[in-house]
């Protein structure tokens, strides 16, 4: 999306120059030259006024400050969208803003590498001389001083220190759940909403939600802001009273072996898009792709996706995600009854949330689809990449041996994963575009159903999109890129190469 600026504006010129294919920056002067995936802003962000003055004062003491949650490990917590909130709020106070993922070290280095182009730096065209570069000119505040870098997700402080530009005149924020940032500076800790947050972004979104209604739900979610903000969508988008919301959430709550965690418990709540009424029933749908399409349409989650206006004449959005979707080979098969088929898709998703939850992906950012057979998820741009090859492979394997080692051969299952990244267009109906399309190709085409077929005793297909692969996986250790295979497959109008690993319930990978 293009941005307008003065034509007068040397600064201006300089931004489209250096930072041309970053994302969407804020339009106007004195904000930052340089500007790096900082995430979209949050417009229902709530609260947390005295920790972003203290966030405020510990940088700007030139201190680098952490953002650890108070309970380690525990997503929806508010680190990330505190970080995002702070930057917007002091624009004028930095030449460069930079956002690095820094799930590893091989990703920190590709986003430095990148830094180092936009600053027009000299010989950053590889990692190995570009990072000492960058950090030498970072350190001299040459040819900024005024920076801010923010290290997202940062768990192992060590690895993630070994990238701090030493005594230079910039900032440096760092989000963790990692309670070892202790060791190494002084924390300033994240935790809860207060209650009346908790109800002041209920009212803000239903203004006459009665206060016992508000303070009810802030209780049951234990005041959790990705949880209070879910419910605040809900109570929004269906208008129906808070009773219904409770209800709903007890019975998942009730049913669920997730640890009974509230902010889980409030993302399995049937989201108004959800709900099909008498006047709009789902279109005729002849194939997977356009299921998922109108799926994708009405699950649509407000917590990741901006307002668009209903206007007809209102410009398409889009947005960038990571999209992942798995399939039960064989669901239809005879020897199953609906009894079996009921079983076997409780069993994807518990499995499925699991997996994500435990890989670090937290289940209630993600918007799901579900697609009878499989399940549709599309995680924000803000999550890191890796995870979905490093550690949701593994996971998943994991949660599938459980399932099948408890259930008749009717109820057991084999899955396959494809996973690709790319532009979502966001309409007013919801998600669409090439992206999920080009998923859902790959994940479906014959050649990769039939090798999949004959290893009977593989129960998981991981299937890479080409792009995915060269882009993610081949350049994370730890994604064990040297175990997929490259396979060309045709589906309709796509032809394409995939990558495609075979996960073994016993030793190895095939």
């Amino acid at each position: 999306m293009s941005e307008t600026m003065p034509p007068s504006s040397e600064r201006a010129i300089r931004r489209d120059q250096l930072a041309a294919t970053r994302q969407e920056r804020p339009i106007g002067d004195g904000v930052p030259s340089v500007w790096g995936s900082i995430p979209p802003r949050n417009p229902n962000f709530t609260g947390r006024e005295e920790l972003l003055e203290q966030l405020a004062q510990r940088l700007g003491a030139g201190t680098t400050a952490i953002l650890p949650a108070a309970l380690h490990g525990m997503g929806g917590i508010g680190k990330t969208q505190m970080a995002v909130e702070y930057i917007y709020r002091h624009l004028t106070d930095y030449d460069v803003v930079w956002w690095i993922q820094a799930t590893e070290a091989t990703v920190i280095r590709a986003s430095l590498t990148e830094l180092g182009q936009h600053l027009q730096l000299t010989g950053v065209g590889e990692p190995t001389t570009a990072v000492p570069a960058v950090l030498e000119a970072l350190r001299l505040g040459r040819p900024f001083r005024r920076w801010l870098l923010i290290f997202d997700s940062a768990e192992e402080p060590e690895l993630v220190c070994s990238f701090f530009p030493i005594h230079g005149p910039g900032e440096i924020l760092v989000t963790s759940r990692s309670p070892n940032w202790a060791a190494m500076a002084r924390p300033l800790e994240v935790n809860v909403f207060t209650r009346s947050e908790s109800k002041s972004l209920l009212h803000r979104a239903t203004p006459d939600l009665d206060d016992s209604d508000a303070n009810q739900i802030a209780e049951k979610l234990g005041n959790l802001p990705a949880a209070i903000d879910r419910a605040a969508a809900w109570l929004a988008g269906t208008g129906l009273p808070a009773s219904d919301y409770l209800q709903h959430f007890d019975r998942i709550l009730e049913k669920s072996t997730l640890h009974r965690h509230p902010s889980i418990a409030a993302s399995q709540i049937i989201h108004p898009r959800d709900v099909v009424s008498a006047d709009r029933k789902p279109p005729e749908l002849a194939s997977k792709e356009k299921f998922a399409e109108y799926h994708a349409s009405v699950t649509r989650s407000p917590l990741n996706s901006p307002d668009v206006d209903s206007a007809p004449d209102t410009p398409l959005r889009t947005a960038h995600f990571t999209i992942v979707g798995i399939d039960v080979e064989g669901f239809g098969q005879t020897h199953r009854n609906n009894t079996n088929r009921a079983r076997i898709r409780d069993g994807l998703y518990q499995a499925t949330e699991r997996a994500f939850e435990s890989s670090g992906v937290t289940w209630a950012d993600c918007t799901r689809a579900d697609l009878g057979d499989g399940v549709l998820v599309l995680a924000p741009a803000d999550i890191p990449k890796p995870l979905f090859t490093e550690k949701l492979p593994r996971a998943l394997l994991s949660e599938l041996i459980k399932h099948n080692s408890t259930h008749p051969r009717q109820e057991k299952m084999r899955l396959r994963m494809a996973i690709h990244a790319g532009e979502v267009t966001i309409d007013s109906h919801g998600y669409t575009g090439n992206s999920i399309i080009h998923m859902f190709r790959i994940l479906n085409g014959a050649t990769i159903k039939e090798v999949f077929s004959s290893k009977r005793s593989t129960p998981l297909a991981v299937i890479s999109s080409d792009w995915f692969f060269e882009e993610v996986i081949r350049h994370s250790e730890k994604s064990e890129a040297g175990s997929y295979r490259s396979y060309r497959v045709k589906n309709k109008e796509t032809e394409t190469q995939i990558w495609t690993r075979f996960l073994r319930a016993q030793k190895g990978v095939q």
